[in-house]
């Protein structure tokens, strides 16, 4: 996995192996939905910091990276 990023089962809190098991289902049923999107949103946030931290040339889309980011909704 690329530096800056986080898996789905790294953010649950399980073996990321690229697998969804069983220990991956059961913890995705487990944990808070909202809790999940906000991780989730967060690691793209470090993960476009991140390729603006290795090459400054590419902060000029930070700012519609962020936006589409942003754009995503938490639906319960």
């Amino acid at each position: 996995m690329r530096e800056g990023t986080s898996s789905i089962e790294r953010l649950l809190g399980v073996t990321d192996d690229g697998i969804v098991g069983p220990k991956t289902l059961n913890a995705l049923h487990t944990t808070d939905p909202f809790a999940l999107y906000s991780g989730l949103l967060a690691s793209r946030r470090r993960y476009i910091e991140g390729i603006i931290e290795r090459d400054a040339t590419q902060k000029k889309f930070r700012k519609g990276w962020l936006a589409r980011i942003n754009d995503i909704r938490f639906h319960s």
